[in-house]
């Protein structure tokens, strides 16, 4: 597997709360892997239909995106003077968000991105998706999501929910890479998903049984305190969202699976689900290591 290294951060910001709430989560990591931290912020770029029917010529557009770019780039600088720090680079773009920091994250060799999680209304997901959805399916390198609501800068408590075909092991390298950095308790979560199905009380308890003694054997060469729990729930996403929000966890590892179909369409995948509905900040591993 694919060296765990964290030497370049791109913090991706549309000037919102939720994604300066992300800067204090990259400012963190900075400091505490040496890391360079570049800033991207991306001007939308207008359909060509809007100025053609509206006669505005090209030179005008030039202009306005020149005019664009000064006051985006003013206030990565002003950001810069109000947390008394400096970017390694910033980086100003225009035309599709996603697109356009995944050739940042190309070109400049990053490591993991940090972002703002917005909720979308599901229509509004169904059509167009955000920024962050879109890098979920596109981008191949960690991306750590936070939202507005403000935490303390700590990681205490990192939770990773596993599934046992096989058991994650990418999550778990992450979660220890990063527990032995922060001095971290790491909790994992398996949710045994039920739906209705009923079972006898003995049933239950032999099968709790069995995959705890697959978790703790999965657990044994951990180099960083590690627990383990095992719940069962109808949704599996509800339940470690829920888990989560309880224990009050300051992270959520958790990992994209490939998925095909109506089903995805429909359900979306559980790691799209906790992003959405999470309060704890998640790095979201890619579903391919390049």
């Amino acid at each position: 597997m694919k060296k765990i290294s964290i030497k370049k951060i791109l913090w991706a910001t549309d000037f919102s709360r939720e994604s300066l709430s992300a800067l204090d989560y990259a400012l963190f990591f900075r400091e505490k892997f040496n890391a360079k931290l570049m800033a991207i912020h991306v001007i939308p770029t207008l359909p060509s239909l809007i100025y053609d029917d509206a006669f505005i010529d090209s030179n005008e557009m030039e202009l306005n995106f020149l005019r664009i770019t000064k006051a985006a780039t003013k206030k990565i600088k002003a950001i810069e003077k109000r947390k008394n720090i400096k970017f390694d680079k910033i980086i100003v773009n225009d035309g599709a968000a996603y697109e356009k920091i995944i050739e940042s994250v190309k070109e400049n060799n990053i490591d993991m991105i940090f972002l703002g999680k917005k909720s979308h209304p599901l229509w509004e997901k169904l059509l167009i998706g955000s920024t962050a959805n879109r890098l979920i399916h596109h981008c191949n390198i960690p991306m750590f999501l936070s939202s507005k609501k403000k935490r303390n800068m700590e990681f205490s408590d990192i939770l990773v929910p596993v599934d046992l075909e096989p058991i994650m092991e990418r999550e778990l390298r992450w979660a220890e890479h990063l527990a032995r950095k922060f001095d971290s308790v790491i909790d994992v979560i398996h949710v045994m998903e039920l739906y209705e199905y009923e079972f006898p009380f003995e049933v239950l308890e032999k099968l709790v049984q069995k995959l705890s003694k697959r978790l703790d054997n999965s657990l044994k060469d951990v180099k960083a305190t590690a627990k383990h729990t095992i719940i069962k729930a109808i949704n599996a996403a509800d339940a470690i969202v829920e888990y989560a929000k309880k224990k009050k966890s300051d992270l959520i590892i958790t990992a994209t699976h490939s998925r095909s179909g109506l089903s995805k369409f429909f359900m979306g995948s559980v790691s799209e689900k906790i992003v959405s509905r999470s309060q704890s900040p998640v790095l979201l591993l890619p579903n391919r290591e390049d």
